[in-house]
């Protein structure tokens, strides 16, 4: 809202539901209201309001996360309208895992994700360049998630003369990756590293790397790890950016613009 500085708050505790044991995490701030009608539509796919970049694709992944794990999210205003709370319900196991913390993240500089600053106005008059110069991309999206493949779908039907330049062909695993490959002249590939499959988006990528040295990739993930993007420069990715892929990244990409962040120390 307008505070200088707002307040988030963070609970849990153990909750039993039909004879179960539940962990119940409660994310809470003292921000404005959200609209009572906007409430039930918040975890729709593509569902966005009050952001010019939003995807509306944030709150319904978190949603799938938590419903895979035999979980519930919800959401409500907080009495007096003094903020708002979301309550996620999640299954407790008896089972005490032993983590190694040496595998998390340690720093915040392990998150890698290029970041491109330009305004709508600038991305249209570089597509309007790409149209121009009646440049031509057959893209195959290798994307496991169905709400993933839509947003790149979406990002592209949204800009009528980016649509005009790009054919998409979504394939959900690397067999049929290879089939499309085969019957078409693909440009451009768009891959995720963690499929659905034996194999991952690495061992697409090698594939590539050996036999389809003319094809140009770009890795999206929800990974932000070094070691992840300094093995997609090695089988000479093009870039590493984060979903859900926005039309920055992806004129970027097309442009012929390496993705890798450059300015984090170490690296």
């Amino acid at each position: 809202g307008k505070k200088e500085k707002g307040k988030i708050k963070i609970e849990t505790e153990i909750k039993r539901i039909e004879s179960k044991n539940f962990i119940e995490i409660s994310i809470s701030n003292d921000g404005p209201p959200i609209n009572v009608e906007d409430i039930p539509k918040l975890f729709e796919p593509f569902f966005t309001k009050g952001k010019k970049k939003g995807t509306g694709l944030g709150l319904a992944s978190c949603q799938k996360i938590v419903n895979l794990h035999g979980g519930n999210i919800s959401i409500n205003n907080l009495e007096n309208n003094h903020g708002v709370e979301f309550i996620i319900d999640l299954p407790a196991s008896n089972i005490k895992d032993n983590i190694d913390t040496k595998e998390l993240l340690n720093n915040i500089k392990d998150i890698v994700f290029v970041e491109i600053k330009k305004n709508e106005a600038e991305i249209d008059r570089e597509i309007d360049i790409l149209v121009k110069e009646n440049k031509r991309f057959k893209i195959l999206l290798l994307e496991d998630e169905a709400l993933y493949r839509a947003s790149v779908r979406n990002t592209i039907k949204k800009n009528e003369n980016l649509d005009k330049i790009i054919t998409l062909y979504e394939t959900n695993n690397i067999d049929d990756a290879l089939k499309v490959i085969e019957n078409e002249d693909i440009t451009h590939s768009i891959v995720d590293i963690d499929l659905n499959d034996t194999r991952n988006g690495f061992d697409f990528l090698g594939i590539l790397k050996e036999n389809y040295t003319e094809i140009k990739s770009l890795v999206h993930t929800n990974r932000c790890i070094k070691e992840d993007r300094r093995k997609a420069e090695t089988l000479s990715a093009e870039g590493f950016v984060p979903k859900p892929l926005n039309i920055e990244h992806l004129v970027a990409f097309l442009k012929g613009e390496r993705l890798f962040e450059l300015t984090v120390e170490g690296n």
